[in-house]
């Protein structure tokens, strides 16, 4: 009975993700990783409800999911898509955003000043590099780093500085693209933080699949054979970056645990086991936990008023983000042990369940209104180059489950740029559209006389 409801809900929920990626795609919206993230977990829920029961080990910890578990997940998560998939509909269709959003891939949408700012950015994005590549050199372990430089000044000019990644990729400035990849690469594996990769990898992938799916949408064949090739080194450039995570996670994420059978490393891709982290956290609200509600929310909201907080010196106290109590949950960790402090998110499915219990999947409808808000965002060529990489972030994170991290981590680096974007708004932009408006041809021209004369002439 359980395996039925399963395969139903879940049959269901990959034929809606299906439509909404294909949808995504036509309109060249870059929602479609948001939906991509749901299709691959919708299949996963389908060959979990077929193999039920599933077994989950964490550390010194097991977990059986019962068929009915699997199946309340697949039908919870096929509620949670629907509502957002209706709320991104009407969203959209106030906003017009039907059309392809082509503009923002051509560099002829921008000012050309605009392209004189990535060597600049460079240099100082380098120069911060390597104060911070100093400074966590002298930290031994994973969680130390993390700890103690997590909201460095020299970290936040290097995450603000992630806005040349955008302008390397409209100006199609090669060399600056396979510097920010290297420097995420070698940042990814120094430090154990694949977020770095996440940073400056990412972005282009997601860039570069979309230009592709684009061109290939033209008539012309050298832009179709262009556009073929952008989508396969896209492909491969995300298998890649997945397999680049994985050794890192392996090599690198387990160093400073003292308790070494209670680790992040799993031997699989971490990202493929939060589907059953999801199902031991609906067993554990639905019996023992009591449903915090919008914690994640509000966190989310004071990251993004930092300004005012840090003008007028705002606190919040706020309650354990959900994250963390999903590692007590899931991994047995002691939530009062700073010295050992893990975060797990386990998708934003969790996030939901865990605030409301199954009324949790009207939640679907706030992530379709701000998925759709935020591309709406980036179809406009002035907002583009400054926020790209942030939303890409944004989409990644809140799917993954760190909804609040998603902005409480990065409010400095997102406001550096939002202060840039006005700077470059008055400088370039404002002068531009002067030139382009040039001089006014709706008003009647006084030919000479003389002019009249010989048209008339050469008429006769």
């Amino acid at each position: 009975m359980f395996q039925f409801i399963t395969i139903l809900a879940g049959g269901l929920n990959l034929l809606l993700c299906l439509i909404q990626v294909r949808q995504a795609l036509k309109r060249i919206s870059f929602t479609f990783l948001i939906w991509m993230f749901a299709t691959v977990f919708a299949v996963m829920g389908i060959i979990e409800g077929v193999i039920a029961p599933v077994f989950l080990e964490q550390g010194s910890r097991a977990f059986e999911i019962e068929p009915a578990t699997v199946a309340k997940a697949c039908t919870f998560m096929l509620s949670f898509n629907l509502f957002m998939a209706i709320a991104a509909y009407y969203v959209r269709r106030s906003l017009k955003l039907s059309a392809r959003q082509v503009r923002v891939f051509s560099d002829s949408s921008y000012p050309r000043e605009l392209k004189c700012l990535t060597v600049p950015i460079t240099i100082i994005f380098t120069t911060a590099v390597l104060i911070y590549l100093a400074r966590v050199g002298a930290y031994a372990t994973y969680s130390d780093r993390y700890r103690d430089t997590g909201s460095a000044w020299e970290m936040v000019i290097m995450v603000a500085c992630w806005s040349a990644v955008s302008f390397a990729l409209v100006f199609r400035q090669k060399w600056a693209l396979l510097y920010f990849a290297g420097a995420g690469a070698t940042l990814t594996y120094a430090t154990g933080m694949r977020y770095f990769a996440l940073f400056f990898i990412v972005p282009g992938v997601v860039f570069y699949f979309l230009k592709g799916i684009a061109d290939s949408q033209v008539g012309l064949r050298h832009k179709r054979s262009a556009a073929r090739r952008n989508v396969i080194l896209s492909v491969i450039a995300c298998i890649a970056f997945a397999a680049f995570a994985q050794f890192v996670l392996n090599t690198r994420a387990d160093e400073g645990h003292d308790n070494t059978e209670i680790s992040l490393k799993t031997h699989h891709i971490e990202e493929l086991w939060l589907l059953k982290g999801f199902y031991v956290i609906i067993d554990s609200y639905d019996h023992d936990s009591e449903p915090f509600g919008f914690t994640s929310y509000t966190r989310m909201l004071a990251g993004f008023m930092f300004p005012y907080n840090s003008v007028f010196n705002r606190e919040y106290s706020y309650a354990l983000d959900p994250p963390v109590m999903f590692a007590h949950i899931v991994g047995n960790w002691d939530m009062n042990d700073t010295q050992h402090f893990q975060h797990w998110p386990m998708l934003v499915y969790s996030d939901a369940y865990a605030a409301f219990r199954f009324w949790g999947c009207l939640l679907g409808i706030f992530w379709g209104v701000m998925y759709t808000l935020i591309d709406y965002l980036l179809s406009k060529p002035l907002l583009f180059p400054f926020l790209f990489p942030y939303a890409m972030w944004f989409y990644y994170m809140t799917f993954r489950g760190a909804v609040s991290n998603a902005i409480v981590s990065i409010p400095r680096e997102f406001y550096i740029n939002v202060i840039l974007m006005c700077i470059c708004y008055f400088a370039f932009w404002t002068r531009r559209r002067r030139v382009s408006a040039g001089p006014r041809t709706d008003l009647p021209v006084r030919m000479p006389v003389a002019c009249v004369l010989s048209v008339r002439s050469v008429e006769g």
